[in-house]
């Protein structure tokens, strides 16, 4: 277990789903990218948080993360859970893979029950896919809002383009694996179990290459970022993911590649504020129009409008424009667009100003 979701959004562990998202909101605020450019510190920080909320806040997930973390056995890649237990739980040691054991795949893991031999039952092992990738990007608010196209940088290990994850130089030859006999894996006398692990020498493809190839030497994949267009669903929340099949890590052997997922935030804007699929702005407005009614002219993200002031309007006063808000499909609705008045008051005054308030001020 090499981290601690909780300790991470600073919540305990009994904390209920809205302390979970009011903690993650405000450390995202805290550690967004356009508040500290350049720190990359604090940009690793924005992507652990968005890491753990992933995890802490889907129950099922959750409850699996609970269960697994006790025993080490949590990988955070893998939102399925996966990875091995390392050490603890009735004497099982030395990476079990949960993964494996929550489809079925017992056989696999303890395939050769009290005997400690190598497998011979075939000559190739079923090829491991790629792990799942998690990502969190900054998108501009008025993509959010309506939808649109990004390009993200996709990070970790790719599938190598020279010998297509097979390991082999183009052209060579494939022969047996010598140390797990064609099987692709070995398996660990422990205590009364033989624990199956995929082979170190042939990464659990069952053949070698003769020649291995020269460009990942011999693992199949290639380090790099990878640069992809992602559509930006109109109105995305920031607690829903996008998933992106076969865009996560290559699979070993040339097994397929995990699915990306991911989470968008808006980055800060002067100028919107979103509350659901509502969206509000601020405008100021001149105390005369506050007092005898007029029109200003606000922003929605549709485009500008001219908005009608009623006379005697106070100051932060809601005036509602229906339908300019975010659209949501899901909910057959469009939000509305709130304009809040901030009534100006002049800080300094002309000489017929200052007698036109004396004026007034006698009439009251």
């Amino acid at each position: 277990m090499s981290k601690d979701y909780y300790k991470t959004l600073g919540v305990p562990e009994n904390a209920d789903s809205d302390a979970i998202k009011s903690s993650y909101r405000e450390l995202v605020k805290k550690y967004h990218p356009d508040r500290n450019p350049g720190d990359n510190k604090a940009e690793k920080r924005f992507k652990e948080i968005g890491e753990a909320y992933d995890v802490l806040h889907d129950p099922k997930k959750r409850r699996q993360y609970d269960q697994l973390r006790k025993y080490g056995a949590y990988d955070p890649r893998r939102p399925n859970n996966g990875g091995g237990f390392g050490g603890g739980a009735g004497g099982f040691q030395g990476g079990i893979n949960m993964e494996d054991l929550l489809r079925g795949g017992m056989g696999d893991i303890f395939g050769d029950l009290f005997g400690g031999r190598r497998g011979r039952g075939r000559q190739r092992v079923r090829s491991q896919a790629g792990q799942d990738l998690n990502l969190t990007v900054s998108v501009d608010f008025l993509t959010v809002a309506l939808g649109g196209k990004v390009k993200i940088s996709v990070p970790g290990d790719g599938r190598c383009p020279t010998c297509k994850g097979s390991g082999g130089q183009p052209g060579t030859e494939f022969d047996q694996c010598p140390v797990c006999e064609g099987s692709g894996t070995v398996s660990q006398q422990q205590g009364g179990f033989a624990i199956s692990r995929p082979c170190s020498r042939c990464l659990g493809r069952g053949v070698v290459p003769r020649q291995p190839c020269q460009r990942c030497h011999g693992t199949g994949r290639a380090p790099g970022d990878t640069a992809i267009m992602v559509t930006i669903p109109a109105g995305i929340s920031e607690e829903k993911r996008i998933r992106i099949p076969g865009r996560g890590e290559a699979g070993e052997g040339g097994a397929p590649r995990g699915d990306l997922y991911v989470r968008v935030v808006p980055k800060a804007d002067g100028t919107f504020r979103r509350e659901g699929n509502n969206v509000i702005t601020e405008e100021d407005t001149p105390l005369t129009t506050a007092v005898l009614g007029g029109k200003l002219t606000t922003q929605t993200i549709h485009g500008e409008v001219s908005v009608t002031v009623p006379a005697g309007t106070q100051p932060g006063a809601k005036l509602r424009l229906k339908r300019k808000g975010i659209a949501n499909k899901a909910a057959g609705r469009t939000g509305d667009h709130l304009v809040i008045l901030r009534v100006s008051i002049p800080r300094k005054l002309t000489k017929k100003q200052r007698e036109l308030f004396q004026k007034l001020s006698e009439l009251d």
